[in-house]
């Protein structure tokens, strides 16, 4: 089973918490690899979501990938830009709702799992993964 965890920010000034950064780990086990099209789904968003937050948010970002492990980790810097934050919050946002609906459709393979933000959690995975 692939797990992805999404840290949302406290509620803005109209109510929505932003997706701040995101883990995936795992192998969904839906097929054999090369024709696990839960697995591809789930990369290729993370992985368009990264290259978007870097090359069209140009946004700063603590990322790194274990292929072994499958792990794709990417957390906003909090000194990122509003603007570029703003630009990452479509990219983050708009993951949420395609790996939710995944989930909706494959609860067996897929775990999306919400928590809150604050730049401790960044701090942390900072120290870790460095």
């Amino acid at each position: 089973m692939t797990q992805v965890v999404l840290w949302r920010s406290e509620a803005d000034n109209q109510g929505r918490r932003h997706v701040e950064g995101f883990a995936a780990r795992g192998h969904t086990g839906y097929a054999r690899a090369g024709s696990d099209i839960v697995c591809s789904a789930v990369s290729a968003l993370t992985q368009g979501t990264l290259l978007g937050i870097l090359q069209v948010a140009e946004a700063r970002a603590l990322h790194g990938s274990d292929e072994k492990a499958g792990e794709l980790y990417c957390l906003l810097d909090p000194g990122t830009s509003k603007a570029a934050r703003e630009k990452a919050w479509i990219l983050l946002d708009t993951l949420a709702l395609a790996l939710k609906e995944i989930e909706r459709q494959y609860p067996r393979y897929l775990r999306v799992e919400e928590r809150d933000w604050n730049e401790s959690v960044y701090a942390s995975w900072r120290q870790e993964k460095g």
